[in-house]
């Protein structure tokens, strides 16, 4: 398995999906566009400007895959076929 640990995704609260590989945005973990750490950090940060107050929130949060991917295994192996969806 390749390292995960500088491999980061972009939630986006605005519009409730992942940003997707290449462009907008998509539910699919597979179809998500990945980010360096920094790189995750930067677009995050460059969204925030008129969007947060707007929204109450962050609109952009970088994640790293490798939480994500132990999270999902973990919630699909405690509540089986919530996921049927995921991927």
């Amino acid at each position: 398995m390749p390292d995960l640990s500088d491999t980061y995704l972009i939630w986006s609260h605005e519009h409730g999906r992942w940003w997707a590989s290449p462009s907008g945005y998509t539910s699919h973990l597979s179809a998500a566009r990945h980010f360096t750490r920094k790189a995750a950090l930067l677009a995050c940060l460059h969204a925030i400007p008129g969007t947060a107050d707007r929204l109450g929130a962050l609109p952009e949060l970088p994640v790293r895959l490798a939480d994500v991917l132990a999270f999902t295994s973990a919630a699909l192996s405690e509540f089986p076929g919530i996921g049927e969806n995921w991927s």
